[in-house]
């Protein structure tokens, strides 16, 4: 049995990687239960934050963001110049390999930028709405290019556009190929996103920010209640879980061998206008009309962010 065992109120296994998470040793496994049934690992086309977590093991973005201090660093590529009004121009990194052998190259990066360009087929498309695309400037540069200035580039790179194959964008692939990355873990089996099991890429790239795993295997099974991670936790079934209910984090606290921690998340709320008329207030169909409310709103008084 694991002598230290982590579990998250919420947050992201994604830092699990770089910190010392304790497996169950005898297996160098680290067995995770959790209610996140994931189907399609394919990070585009789901918005779970379960597989955007698991994205960040598998696959490797062009930028990586420090999860502690928030700093840009490099991944696959090594530095980049911009963004300027028209684009971004990033130089990759030698010598990374894909899951199944094949070398990273610019034509994976063009394919992916290309791929979704605009949004299409992918499960969120407005993240994509200001790339246009991409081209290879030479053997290790690729010029990304905007739609509009896009300050966030650099952001969006990091978090939200892993890098595929160039197969995987190619005419006639299968979507239910199996997930090639060049991130730290591969997937190594999968059944329909109740049972996925990662284990360490060991021709991963060394001198990166994510660096090569300590745990050699990660195990996670998804169940439909609330409460058997819990019980599978206290039981000695599972290493790691997240997600829990207040009282069941409380109840954690002075359970020797455990440890409870709360991870910050980001949620934003907003109010829109019904201008379409769905909730059958004519008024707010009219511009003249909307425009009087928002220009009597006290903006400073209703900031949450005083």
């Amino acid at each position: 049995m694991p002598s230290r065992r982590t579990l998250l109120l919420a947050g992201g296994l994604a830092a699990l990687a770089g910190r010392q998470a304790r497996a169950q040793p005898a297996m160098d496994t680290l067995r995770i239960t959790w209610r996140d049934a994931v189907p399609d690992l394919d990070p585009y086309r789901n918005q779970l934050r379960a597989g955007i977590t698991l994205a960040h093991h598998i696959w490797d973005c062009l930028v990586d963001r420090d999860p502690d201090t928030l700093e840009l660093r490099p991944l696959l590529a090594t530095d980049w110049t911009g963004p300027d009004e028209t684009g971004l121009t990033v130089t990759l990194r030698e010598g990374v390999r894909f899951h199944d052998g094949s070398l990273f190259g610019p034509e994976d990066v063009v394919a992916t930028a290309t791929g979704v360009a605009g949004g299409a087929g992918t499960a969120v498309p407005g993240l994509y709405a200001w790339l246009a695309g991409a081209e290879a400037l030479d053997a290790r540069r690729v010029r990304l290019r905007f739609n509009q200035p896009f300050p966030a580039a650099l952001d969006f790179l990091a978090m939200v556009l892993p890098i595929l194959p160039r197969a995987r964008w190619a005419a006639g692939a299968d979507p239910a190929a199996p997930p090639i990355g060049t991130g730290p873990y591969r997937v190594a089996d999968r059944q329909g996103g109740r049972a996925i099991a990662l284990e360490r890429f060991e021709g991963y790239f060394p001198g990166g920010p994510k660096s090569r795993p300590s745990i050699a295997r990660i195990a996670i099974r998804a169940v439909d209640d609330e409460q058997t991670p819990f019980t599978e936790l206290l039981g000695g079934q599972a290493d790691w879980i997240w997600q829990l209910a207040p009282d069941q984090f409380e109840a954690l606290q002075h359970q020797p061998g455990l440890a409870a921690e709360r991870g910050e998340s980001m949620r934003l709320g907003y109010l829109s206008i019904d201008a379409a008329g769905r909730s059958g207030c004519v008024p707010l169909t009219l511009l003249k009309v909307r425009q009087a409310v928002l220009h009597a709103l006290d903006r400073p008084a209703a900031s949450i962010d005083r």
